[in-house]
């Protein structure tokens, strides 16, 4: 067993994860027909994209169960400057994998033209939309015009601003910025049915009754429109439920059909549940039977996290080799794999990727712009003057 004489620095310890990285990034995958890819894109503070393919084998989607990141394979990362680019990190990914069975995305208008270029040459592809921004852009098409959701919107935010740098501020409400992802907007519904439940159950004699009722009371005039809100997110939810847990097949709208018929009472929701089932029924009526692809790419979102995680580890803006640390996160992380990475991948390896895919960072170019002038050494000019005064005194 190798023994570590001191705790390794954060730039070993980096090293080494892009030494995994480059192992899983680079190692040869497996030829198959059933190939699932999830893919989306980051962009931060620079010109630049990145890319990321991952991979999952359609034989091995279970119902009940959504993969997790030691499921899926890094197939393609890859930093591009513009959007048509995704089409050829697509191409290298299936030169890896041969043609996939399906790839996801959250079809958005910065992957769309790709994907429909990919789908022209290699028709059998199905392309299926990600749940949770198809459900996200259905509430907001109904929600963003709406005179009594904005309405709700700014009183919840007026009661946030009286209430936290008071007594009450244990009664705010959560960072509410209007329609953003409906999971977000969720916690604002929940906060609101909690709200209602408390003002109806607070006693008469409440020592702060009548400056809680100034502050928030008016939310007791709004319960007819909370239920309204509060059951197109809950649709919401159960519908992005349904897909990431039963992912997709040939006849898996009907259980949608079902499951949301039973928790839609309302004109409102009816339609709204209409609205996901006609659109899980294209979906679905493509495949043919047996076969599962996932329509969630929730995870993917995750990746993107990590990886803002890996950077600021290393107080790093902007991008550079740290990326590829993101392949770590993938696949089997057993000691055998992680010996293998090791053993196989040379530091060199991961430089001349860097040199080819990554450039000139941000880093770089920022110290030839600002050149730094020599640091004073106060510690030292200090210490003088400190022990001359120790000697005086």
């Amino acid at each position: 067993m190798i023994q570590l004489k001191k705790t390794p620095s954060h730039t070993a310890i980096h090293s080494w994860v892009n030494q995994v990285g480059y192992y899983k990034l680079t190692m040869p995958k497996e030829m198959a027909d059933d190939w699932i890819y999830l893919v989306d894109n980051s962009l931060r503070i620079e010109n630049r994209i990145v890319v990321l393919v991952l991979g999952i084998r359609s034989s091995t989607l279970k119902k009940g169960y959504y993969p997790s990141f030691k499921d899926l394979d890094c197939i393609e990362m890859r930093l591009i400057k513009k959007n048509w680019e995704i089409e050829g990190v697509l191409e290298d990914a299936i030169g890896k994998t041969g043609v996939p069975l399906s790839i996801c995305s959250d079809n958005g208008p910065d992957v769309k033209p790709s994907l429909r270029r990919i789908k022209s040459k290699h028709s059998k592809i199905h392309l299926t939309s990600d749940i949770m921004h198809k459900v996200g852009n259905m509430l907001k098409k109904r929600l963003v015009d709406d005179k009594e959701w904005n309405r709700f919107v700014r009183k919840i935010n007026k009661s946030k601003n009286t209430l936290k740098q008071s007594e009450l501020s244990f009664l705010c409400p959560p960072n509410f910025r209007g329609i953003q992802r409906f999971l977000n907007c969720k916690d604002v519904l929940d906060y609101a049915n909690s709200m209602l439940a408390f003002l109806k159950e607070m006693k008469k004699d409440h020592p702060n009754r009548d400056e809680i009722l100034k502050k928030i009371g008016w939310i007791l005039k709004e319960v007819k429109n909370i239920a309204i809100f509060t059951e197109l997110f809950e649709l919401a939810h159960i519908s992005k439920e349904i897909v990431r847990q039963l992912h997709i097949e040939h006849e898996g709208w009907k259980v949608a059909e079902q499951l949301l018929a039973d928790h839609a009472s309302s004109e409102d929701g009816k339609l709204f549940a209409k609205g996901v089932v006609d659109f899980l029924k294209i979906q679905c009526e493509l495949l043919p039977l047996g076969v599962l692809l996932l329509g969630c790419s929730e995870i993917i979102e995750s990746a993107f996290s990590k990886l803002k995680l890996l950077s600021r580890e290393c107080g790093i803006s902007g991008y550079t080799k740290s990326i590829i640390g993101l392949a770590a996160c993938f696949g089997a992380s057993d000691l055998a794999s992680i010996t293998k990475a090791f053993e196989e991948v040379h530091p060199k390896e991961i430089a001349a990727w860097e040199k080819i895919y990554i450039g000139e960072t941000i880093q770089k170019k920022r110290k030839k712009a600002f050149k730094c002038k020599k640091k004073i050494d106060l510690g030292a000019k200090l210490g003088g003057y400190i022990e001359c005064y120790s000697m005086a005194a």
